[in-house]
């Protein structure tokens, strides 16, 4: 993430290597699948029994990556926050 200064009372935030960099980190293998509009469905929290667990090596690749995109969102949201109480 770049923050750029160089305008006076503003800041310039450039995500798109970081945002890049979380897609490049995931393997061919782990975009495979079913794709969806959006990830919720009623099965969302529920756990499988059965189900086989994700190598650690993959484990970790998507803890990282959903914690990098969570703090993408959450940084968009304190934005729009401030930008809304500036109006």
């Amino acid at each position: 993430m770049k923050l750029d200064y160089t305008q006076k009372g503003k800041v310039i935030i450039d995500m798109i290597e970081y945002v890049e960099s979380m897609v490049k980190s995931f393997t061919d293998k782990d975009l495979q699948g079913i794709k969806v509009k959006i990830p919720w469905n009623d099965n969302l929290f529920k756990v499988r029994d059965k189900s086989l667990k994700l190598p650690r090596s993959r484990s970790e690749r998507f803890h990282t990556g959903t914690a990098q995109g969570a703090s993408v969102k959450d940084l968009i949201l304190v934005l729009q926050l401030h930008i809304s109480q500036q109006e």
